[in-house]
């Protein structure tokens, strides 16, 4: 059975509207997932996936140096995650570091092209020339 979706009909878009208009307005993006997450790692479990929440919950919430540290371990834990690296990339760039976040898209690629991640490495391809357009225009 697959899980029902916002075109389904009116009764899931209804309590997505009635969640927002009661919690959602008070709390900021991520932090519940956040918080259950950070509970799961601190309970002792530690793998790619978990890391990759966490990493997105940051990156959501605005914490971009603590999506840093979340994402390069979820890097660390399995390097083919190209999903993982195209997020590190984002959270990186977010910090500032352009030349770091050049290395993560490019990494990136290469698992990608190794998993057959398609989509994951059109976006990272496109990163990668953004920021040498920026090079360029400033050059």
């Amino acid at each position: 059975m697959r899980r029902p979706r916002a075109s389904d009909g009116p009764q899931r878009s209804t309590l997505h509207a009635r969640f927002r208009a009661t919690i959602g307005r008070h709390i900021r993006p991520g932090t519940f997932m956040r918080e259950r997450l950070q509970a799961l790692l601190d309970a002792g479990r530690d793998d790619a996936l978990l890391r990759f929440g966490l990493g997105t919950a940051c990156l959501q919430a605005g914490d971009a140096d603590a999506a840093v540290t979340h994402l390069a371990a979820a890097t660390r834990h399995d390097p083919e995650y190209s999903a993982a690296w195209k997020l590190l990339g984002k959270a990186l760039l977010a910090c500032g570091c352009e030349t770091e976040a050049e290395a993560a898209w490019r990494a990136g690629l290469g698992a990608a092209a190794r998993r057959g991640d398609v989509q994951s490495s059109k976006e990272m391809t496109v990163f990668l020339r953004r920021i040498a357009r920026g090079r360029q225009a400033t050059s």
